[in-house]
């Protein structure tokens, strides 16, 4: 009886020919709570650990159990079998370019007895994009990124200034990104310009009406101001002439 039970516990324990280790359904039979770590072969796979030691079944061997499986290691979302001490556990850990909101998992994931981690990471903003084993990248000529930051935009049109960095507008003349500014061009819209500035039809520039602004209206230019001659200009000078208390405002050079 003795010697039955000691057979018994060596291929339980995976220590004969028929144990534990030697197939997923000998594992389950050892006990429901044992599992059987997969080991997959290909490009993006591995395995460590005391794998060719204790390797498959995780929990027949307590804590001598410390071995792990992946697969997916070369996409940017891995998968780890991991065996810590007989406890098993799955893990989904991402890299190489995977991109959760703002996050920028760029660096290679990892996979050991542990569960591994995911690869080293950035945080992206509008005009960043994702480069796998590099970081974030900000985008060229102030274009913003795609909406998932694997690439950026490289031209624009009309309205299209969700297309470039933000604080900078889309001009559809040479479908490029400009910061919005006193001088920059605009597509004949106001709301290419900086708040309070406008658009010059005529040469599709942004002014702000300061002194000398190009113009078409007095409403364009700043208090105090008008437009004359498409030009933001001073108001003309005038004499008050009070006639019976009255004040009135007389021009000395035609324009009233």
């Amino acid at each position: 009886m003795k010697k039955l039970f000691v057979l018994v516990f060596l291929i339980c324990f995976g220590f004969v020919s028929g144990g534990c280790d030697d197939s997923s359904s000998e594992c389950n039979t050892c006990s429901s709570s044992y599992t059987w770590v997969v080991h997959y072969t290909g490009a993006g796979t591995g395995t460590g650990g005391n794998w060719g030691m204790y390797a498959q079944c995780c929990g027949n061997n307590g804590a001598s159990d410390d071995f792990y499986s992946y697969f997916n290691g070369d996409t940017t979302t891995m998968t780890c079998m991991s065996c810590l001490s007989g406890a098993y556990s799955y893990h989904y850990n991402h890299g190489n370019g995977y991109v959760n909101g703002l996050t920028c998992y760029y660096g290679a994931s990892t996979c050991d007895n542990n569960g591994g981690s995911d690869g080293a990471y950035c945080l992206l903003s509008q005009n960043k994009r994702c480069v796998s084993g590099t970081g974030c990248v900000a985008c060229a000529n102030h274009f913003a990124a795609y909406t998932d930051h694997g690439g950026c935009y490289s031209s624009c049109a009309t309205n299209d200034n969700d297309k470039c960095e933000t604080g900078y507008i889309c001009y559809n003349g040479n479908a490029s990104c400009y910061l919005s500014a006193e001088g920059s061009p605009c597509d004949d819209e106001d709301s290419d310009c900086l708040s309070g500035s406008y658009c010059y039809d005529a040469t599709d520039t942004c002014y702000d009406g300061s002194l000398g602004d190009s113009c078409e209206t007095s409403a364009q230019c700043d208090s105090g101001r008008v437009c004359s001659s498409n030009v933001c200009a001073d108001v003309p000078v005038t004499n008050i002439i009070s006639v019976n208390g009255v004040s009135s405002f007389a021009s000395i050079n035609g324009i009233e």
